[in-house]
């Protein structure tokens, strides 16, 4: 069973608690005829972040997260997902890391780099919410000696 709830006023918290009832609208036999209470605060996704600048080692990418008077909508920041495509593999495509720290200002790629293929990120801000959209894609950026 589902529910969709639509915010009727943004920036505000609302509370909810379920009851299991049976076909006929009885509570049925329960110890606990309600769930815990449950909070949902209501808010934008993030905005989406400016495209980032990675630089590259021969064996690692670092991606510096700038997000310096973004709109956070009121919800609490919780991290980053960052996206790393590898222009040299045989389908590139961006695979996502969910970062969950909210003190990072940037993130190191090492494992699974290799020297002389091409990168590009992406980076979007993740708040209580949600996370935003991602940038636009870096300018490639080349893992040389």
């Amino acid at each position: 069973l589902t529910h969709v709830f639509t915010c009727p006023t943004p920036f505000q918290t609302y509370y909810f608690q379920v009851a299991a009832v049976n076909g006929a609208g009885d509570p049925g036999v329960t110890e606990s005829p309600l769930s815990p209470l449950s909070g949902l605060f209501c808010a934008d996704l993030p905005v989406k972040l400016a495209v980032p600048t990675p630089t590259a080692t021969p064996t690692s990418i670092t991606v510096p997260f700038v997000f310096a008077n973004t709109d956070l909508s009121s919800a609490p920041h919780r991290g980053f997902e960052v996206q790393l495509e590898d222009q040299g593999a045989a389908v590139p495509a961006f695979v996502a890391t969910r970062l969950y720290d909210s003190t990072l200002r940037s993130y190191t790629y090492a494992a699974g780099i290799i020297t002389g293929n091409t990168y590009r990120v992406k980076v979007a801000l993740c708040t209580a919410v949600g996370c935003g959209p991602p940038s636009d894609p870096s300018a490639p950026v080349v893992t040389v000696s």
